[in-house]
């Protein structure tokens, strides 16, 4: 008796991580640029759409990640009957978060009639902004991350309220490269941020503010000019 016993409960935990039938959706799919291109390496995530005024309960997964791997492809399953819309981000790419910059989001949804959906997701193509800090005197070098305050913010905030920071290209004794991606024909803000550093324009006129920000627009089909700041002192 003792040993049919102890069989019995050492199947149970295999029962109970079994999806159930209400978990058995798939989507699936490929991330491409408008050119055609895979993007391998995007991070794709997928958000489920919930009712206002519905209440979730504890530990009701709401929101899934996953990279894509080659030929851009990507896969989500146990998912619930529901309706979903996904974003991705591409690090150091000139492709744009739909869902950061108000275009058009993929959505779909799943239900009893379909219990598994592919999508194919095109992103829209940014423009590369560069940006040239100038630091003759070292400033941010000798002080970043010794002195508080001593940290120079840059980035852009998308229309979903995120702040995206400009990613470092390149960087030297006298300055560093940095760049942001904007869509075309949009009217963006780069902000600029320093509680220790003061810091000028490229007609030499200081930034002043604790959140500087400067204009940023890029006309389809053009180069995005350079963005020239000067690093003149420590405050």
């Amino acid at each position: 008796m003792r040993r049919v016993i102890l069989a019995t409960f050492a199947l149970l935990p295999c029962f109970a991580q079994q999806p159930t039938a209400g978990d058995a959706g798939v989507i699936a799919g490929t991330v491409s640029g408008e050119d055609g291109s895979a993007v391998v390496g995007a991070y794709v995530t997928l958000h489920l759409s919930v009712v206002p005024g519905q209440a979730v309960r504890q530990g009701f997964q709401t929101q899934w990640g996953v990279y894509s791997g080659s030929g851009g492809s990507f896969r989500f399953t146990g998912l619930r009957n529901g309706t979903y819309r996904l974003c991705v981000q591409a690090p150091s790419t000139a492709w744009l978060d739909p869902c950061e910059w108000g275009l058009a989001i993929p959505s779909l949804a799943l239900t009893d009639a379909g219990r598994s959906q592919t999508i194919a997701i095109s992103l829209r193509k940014g423009a590369e902004v560069p940006i040239r800090i100038d630091d003759p005197g070292q400033l941010v070098l000798q002080n970043e991350g010794r002195i508080a305050g001593a940290v120079l913010l840059v980035g852009v905030r998308t229309p979903s309220s995120t702040f995206r920071p400009a990613v470092l290209t390149s960087q030297e004794g006298t300055g560093r490269t940095l760049k942001v991606v904007i869509p075309f024909d949009k009217l963006v803000h780069l902000t600029v941020a320093s509680s220790f550093l003061k810091l000028a324009d490229s007609t030499g006129t200081p930034l002043s503010g604790p959140g500087r920000t400067i204009p940023l627009s890029v006309p389809a089909g053009q180069a995005a000019a350079t963005v020239r700041l000067s690093v003149t002192g420590a405050k």
